[in-house]
């Protein structure tokens, strides 16, 4: 269990923030007005934590949160705010300073890498 001055710490992210903004119900065209980024960007980024907190559901064999959009995912707040503390962001070095990352949601709620498609479907 990670310190409360890291919780802290991974709770002022500009990524978590944004996160958070979008499931407390900040419409995505404001949320990428204060952060001065595009509303795919915004999305790229909500979508990049939403991985992060499936894979943290998966890795402790917790019930998985279900949904693709941001109205679906509302309905698990608490539990994704509970696990946004406990997150590292930054787990890989290689990503430290991603901000996003474009992604493909499926309709059964799993993602699939953008870059990875592009490398095997070249458009």
């Amino acid at each position: 269990m990670p310190g409360a001055a890291l919780m802290e710490r991974r709770l002022k992210d500009e990524r978590a923030l944004i996160f958070t903004n979008l499931l407390n119900g900040v419409p995505v065209w404001q949320v990428a007005r204060d952060y001065h980024r595009t509303n795919d960007e915004v999305m790229d980024v909500f979508n990049f934590v939403m991985r992060k907190i499936r894979s943290w559901c998966i890795e402790r064999m917790e019930r998985p949160i279900l949904g693709t959009t941001i109205e679906e995912i509302q309905k698990s707040r608490r539990r994704c705010l509970a696990a946004l503390p406990l997150l590292n962001l930054d787990k890989d070095p290689r990503y430290g300073k991603v901000l996003h990352e474009p992604v493909e949601v499926k309709p059964d709620g799993t993602v699939r890498n953008m870059d990875l498609l592009r490398k095997i479907k070249p458009e």
